[in-house]
């Protein structure tokens, strides 16, 4: 049974890492070998098992698919410039997420990547064109287009993290 647990975790962990290919051949094996014990196992060890199993893929469900809300950060606007700026902090993700920029004002996103991993070395603003190399651990900025409301997503190279800019 700690096989069983053991492999669950690999695959947990796997999974959140990106590898999807070796996550479901992982996951494939493990159910596999989780029906054999299950036929000699006793009602409270099946029990445990099925737990475990279901606790997993719900894990696994929610980390990519859960709605994984924040607040939304509405831009600074400076009184000498007149323009309007965010800092975001790329670690693991976008934060914040959600961004709200004052329509017709010139906004700046100051983008600062800590996160070694090379999906979030990019981020791809689709309805704007703008697809840029964030370098880790510098400041990069990017200018914003306001001219327009609407929501506007971006997210990162693999487009696995997102984030959405708000223009009122």
């Amino acid at each position: 049974m700690i096989k069983i647990l053991v492999l669950l975790i690999a695959v947990l962990l796997i999974s959140v890492t990106g590898m999807y290919n070796v996550a479901m051949t992982l996951f494939a094996a493990i159910g596999a070998y989780a029906i054999t014990p299950i036929t000699h196992a006793t009602s409270w060890q099946t029990a445990v098992i099925i737990i475990s199993i279901v606790a997993l893929i719900a894990a696994i469900i929610w980390w990519f698919f859960g709605r994984h809300q924040e607040k939304a950060v509405a831009a600074d606007v400076s009184a000498d410039s007149q323009d309007q700026k965010v800092k975001v902090e790329v670690n693991g993700g976008y934060s914040p997420s959600t961004i709200v920029l004052k329509k017709g004002v010139p906004a700046e996103l100051d983008f600062y990547r800590k996160d070694p991993s090379s999906c979030l070395e990019r981020v791809v603003f689709p309805d704007m064109g703008i697809n840029e190399k964030l370098p880790q651990n510098q400041l990069h900025q990017i200018k914003v287009d306001t001219s327009k409301a609407g929501e506007y997503e971006f997210a990162c190279g693999m487009n696995m993290f997102h984030g959405k800019v708000i223009v009122k």
